[in-house]
């Protein structure tokens, strides 16, 4: 029984979600402070464009590589799984997202942070939707999952 809690544990979708996302956030965020480094606010806000397509800043780049490093910790270390893919879901992804969009295109979403509607869609609520269904499937099917996989190739001789 133990060792079923363990494998529920290894194989969850939340984790994978955290395992996937969190190195791409990491690479978005440094990237963007690569691009633009800077951390004006107001009238003051700048931008520069990651990959010749997202609108970024020191700050997005900051929140977007935090996040990055939360999941791929959580992840690693299996502690607090779904709750941090909940929280990279909803402060990383859906939230931002109806924020940037509320905002509009061009605009500084919260006097920090410039919105493109492409970046508020493909960074930010898809993979925000995504994130959530992830940690709405049940580890134990998962888990199930990973043991018949197993035990499909064992009897195949693997």
């Amino acid at each position: 029984m133990e060792r079923e809690a363990t494998r529920a544990r290894n194989t969850s979708a939340a984790r994978a979600y955290l395992s996937v996302w969190g190195p791409v956030l990491i690479v978005l965020g440094v990237g963007s402070l690569i691009v633009n480094p800077d951390f004006g606010v107001g009238d003051h806000v700048s931008h520069d464009r990651l990959f010749g397509r997202f609108e970024t800043n020191g700050w997005h780049g900051l929140a977007g590589g935090l996040a990055g490093v939360a999941a791929v910790c959580s992840a690693a270390t299996r502690l607090h799984v779904r709750a941090v893919a909940i929280g990279v879901a909803l402060l990383g992804g859906i939230i931002p997202a109806a924020i940037f969009l509320a905002s509009g295109d061009g605009s500084a979403a919260l006097g920090i942070i410039p919105v493109d509607v492409a970046d508020a869609i493909t960074l930010h609520l898809v993979p925000g939707l995504v994130g959530l269904a992830c940690v709405a499937i049940p580890d134990a099917l998962t888990a199930r999952r990973a043991s018949g996989h197993v035990r499909a190739r064992r009897r195949q001789g693997s």
